[in-house]
């Protein structure tokens, strides 16, 4: 995904392992309507994209794992 922020030099160190998140919907009003997109797992400072895995694959995995 785009990460705009570096176009005014902000890089995303210390991102990896962290959760991507976004609104399930648009809200006239913030209220705390967030849902887990995956987990950011590496930076592209060429293109400035993050790339992550879906949360479906974390979950998948987990649960083949955990007993």
């Amino acid at each position: 995904m785009d990460y705009p922020s570096a176009q005014i030099g902000r890089l995303p160190f210390g991102f990896s392992g962290c959760g991507i998140w976004f609104h399930k919907s648009t809200p006239k009003v913030w209220h705390p309507n967030l849902q887990l997109a995956g987990i950011c797992t590496s930076y592209y400072r060429r293109s400035r994209m993050l790339s992550g895995l879906k949360v479906e694959a974390v979950a998948g995995f987990l649960e083949r794992i955990l007993p």
